[in-house]
């Protein structure tokens, strides 16, 4: 429709905006600042950051809370990822808890899928993955998951998460400790490289590419 009428994008924003309604209304504040960051950074200790889930470990995630439109969820949730898509996307630093990778979301081959992605996006010269081994033993995110946005004309953004709702300050108190724990996950983690060599050997140890086996067989 845009093409058509030459309506310069408006068709495309509308849908973004209604999918974006989709989202549980306590968590649509922190999905309209992430829309607008530049920098993002998150510690993730049991699931894959919802910007870089595929569709389908998004629906097994979203399925567990038995929603009335777990389609309408998902559709909310890929519209999320278009500021990937972007010509300037943002930078992307992301810590991921070595259980994450070996927790069967939605079974193997949706596992499969999902740290294929994964090593493709640590590809991409605006993102970098880096998991935080079970080696690294006690550490700075015990207490759980969190996100800290930065923006060229905000204040950064610290973002928690607890079973029913999401908590977002901009205190600078919070951010300085929130970035102190960051800095002490992302030491404490695997460099990118050989965080990517663990992903891909859980990848074919845990979730076997069984089609191809028995092709080969």
């Amino acid at each position: 429709m845009d093409a058509a009428l030459g309506s310069d994008g408006l068709f495309s924003r509308l849908v973004g905006l209604v999918l974006r309604s989709q989202l549980p209304t306590w968590f649509q504040p922190y999905a309209e600042m992430e829309s607008k960051a530049a920098y993002i950074s998150t510690y993730q200790a049991q699931l894959v950051y919802g910007l870089l889930q595929t569709e389908e470990y998004a629906r097994a995630v979203l399925a567990t809370g038995s929603p009335d439109d777990l389609e309408g969820l998902v559709a909310a949730r890929m519209e999320r990822q278009r500021i990937l898509e972007r010509l300037q996307p943002p930078l992307v630093w992301i810590v991921l808890d070595e259980a994450v990778l070996h927790r069967p979301i939605g079974g193997a081959g949706v596992m499969r899928r999902q740290l294929e992605r994964l090593l493709e996006f640590n590809r991409n010269r605006w993102m970098r993955i880096q998991v935080l081994p079970y080696s690294a033993g006690e550490h700075r995110g015990l207490a759980g998951a969190f996100n800290v946005l930065r923006f060229p004309d905000h204040p950064d953004i610290f973002y928690t998460e607890d079973m029913m709702s999401g908590h977002m300050t901009a205190d600078p108190e919070t951010i300085r400790e929130a970035s102190l724990h960051y800095a002490h996950l992302q030491a404490a983690a695997l460099s990118v490289s050989d965080s990517a060599a663990l992903i891909a050997r859980v990848m074919e140890e845990r979730y076997e590419d069984r089609s191809q086996r028995d092709t080969v067989a």
